[in-house]
């Protein structure tokens, strides 16, 4: 019985949760004057 629980726990062990890290970054999303977003052109 302890074999199948050894073998069931190695097979388990890769499906740990992945590590995870936290990255900065910018971005400008402004739209440029005139555009058809800014004034209502797009329906």
């Amino acid at each position: 019985m302890l074999r199948w629980i050894g073998f069931a726990l190695l097979l388990c062990a890769p499906l740990r949760a992945a590590e995870f890290s936290i990255a900065t970054f910018t971005a400008d999303v402004t739209v440029p004057i005139g555009h058809g977003m800014m004034g209502g052109l797009w329906k």
